[in-house]
This record gives C-alpha cells, sequence and structure tokens, in this order.
C-alpha cells in the first residue's frame, strides 16, 4: 500500500465494502498516506464513507466507523488532511436496463419494497468528489451526508421506471435467503466469502425495518444546484437502454 502512494497529492479512497478485511484495508490506505505526508507531497485524504456510519448493526457500516475513528485521529495527530463523504444507497444499483429488456417488466425488490431509503446517483456523487478535489482545503475535516433524495419506497422508484417506459413495472420480493445470496454476488461476486455473507443479511434486515434515511440539502448546497431525481434518472437510464438497443 506504501507504494501506491508514493509521489500522490491526494486521493479518494473507496474501500472494499463487505470485505472482511475492510476496516484493516482502510488503515493500511491511511497509514499509507500518512506516511507520504511526512516524505513527499500528500495533500488530501477524501474516503468515501456511508451515510450513518454509527450504525453498528449494519456491518458494512460498522467497518467504516472504525476507519474514520482512524482518519481523524490521524488528522490531529499525524497531520493528515481528509474530507469524509457519506453517500447513501446508489440509485444506480436499480437494473432500469434490464427491466427495459422485459415485456412484461418486473423489478426483483431486494427488501420490503414499502420501506423508504434515500438514494443518492453516481453522478451527483461524482460531481461532489471533483469538487473537493479541486477545492482541497475549503474541504478539510468536513464530513458531508450525500443524498440525492429524500427517503422513496421501492413502490414509488418501480412507478418512475413505469412512466418512463409507458407500461407498468410489477415488483417481487423473493425469499430472504435468495435476496441474500443475490445482494452477496452483487457486491462479491459469484463465490463471496462466507465471512462477508452475514453482512448482506444485516443489511437486508436493518433496510426491512429501518431503511436509510437523509435528505438532499448538503449535496445541493455543494454543488449549487438540484440533485437528480428519481423520475429525471429512470427516463435517463431509459433512453441509455433504447440507444444501447438502436
Amino acid at each position: 500500500m506504501r507504494e501506491l502512494f508514493r509521489g500522490v497529492t491526494a486521493c479518494y479512497y473507496v474501500g472494499p465494502s463487505f470485505h472482511h478485511h475492510e476496516t484493516q484495508c482502510g488503515y493500511h490506505a491511511i497509514d499509507a498516506a500518512v506516511k507520504e505526508t511526512k516524505e513527499g507531497n500528500f495533500k488530501h485524504f477524501v474516503y468515501s464513507s456511508v451515510l450513518n456510519s454509527q450504525f453498528r448493526k449494519l456491518l458494512n457500516h460498522d467497518c467504516k466507523r472504525y476507519v474514520e475513528e482512524y482518519l481523524y485521529e490521524s488528522g490531529t495527530l499525524q497531520h493528515l488532511n481528509y474530507t469524509v463523504l457519506k453517500p447513501c444507497n446508489f440509485i444506480d444499483m436499480f437494473p432500469i436496463q434490464m427491466i427495459a429488456e422485459q415485456a412484461q417488466p418486473v423489478y426483483p425488490a431486494p427488501w420490503d419494497p414499502n420501506v423508504a431509503n434515500s438514494l443518492i446517483c453516481l453522478d451527483d456523487l461524482a460531481a461532489v468528489g471533483v469538487k473537493v478535489l479541486d477545492e482541497r482545503e475549503a474541504h478539510f475535516f468536513a464530513e458531508y451526508p450525500l443524498c440525492s433524495t429524500m427517503p422513496v419506497p421501492y413502490t414509488e422508484m418501480a412507478a418512475a421506471a413505469g412512466r418512463a417506459l409507458g407500461k407498468e413495472v410489477r415488483i417481487e420480493l423473493a425469499p430472504f435467503e435468495d435476496r441474500v445470496k443475490r445482494l452477496s454476488q452483487i457486491v462479491l461476486g459469484p463465490d463471496p466469502n462466507p465471512r462477508a455473507v452475514d453482512g448482506s443479511e444485516r443489511l437486508i434486515l436493518w433496510y426491512e425495518r429501518h431503511g436509510l434515511c437523509g435528505s438532499p440539502k448538503v449535496l445541493e448546497m455543494l454543488l449549487g444546484r438540484k440533485a437528480i431525481t428519481v423520475d429525471e434518472w429512470m427516463v435517463k437510464g431509459v433512453q441509455k437502454a433504447r440507444a444501447s438497443k438502436a
């Protein structure tokens, strides 16, 4: 890890979410950044964490909580300049291209479709990342909770997809074990480490009851514009899906 940071001035660090060594990977990245701060010209560590990392029942959140703590300590004790970005669930995980290709569209919901979650569009998050890296000092030691939307249930997302497609999108909820397997494979690949599957189980159970809720206000303040809405994202997704088939 030390060699990866040699000669680097800034880093946008995204840890291996759900990996059983996610916390340790974060520690090593921060140590390397501290070393380069002392020996080189390193200026800024931008950490992509998660909204509400204090939710300890979510293992992927808890791992990031430890990394955040280590980063904060490195800022005060090792003079490491940092910014923490805290995105929520990605709307980009919604399989609009797959659904657009179906004659009778069906969305396989990962958890109760009536429980609301805030969402962030990857384009919005990327724009924040560019701004933070470009403006650097203005964002030292800041934490930004980032959402593109207020809490939205999957029933509303499916309705928005239906409006963009011009036909109804039905929702299916598979048995819990099947949803855990599917999520684990999406995040970790076809043969996930059994230790990491616990994270998928806890995530689905949490979202079944609580969701992950935030506001787009901070993101909009940073970007100086409105965040992308669910309807806007669905329309763009359908347009891309149709263009790819043309």
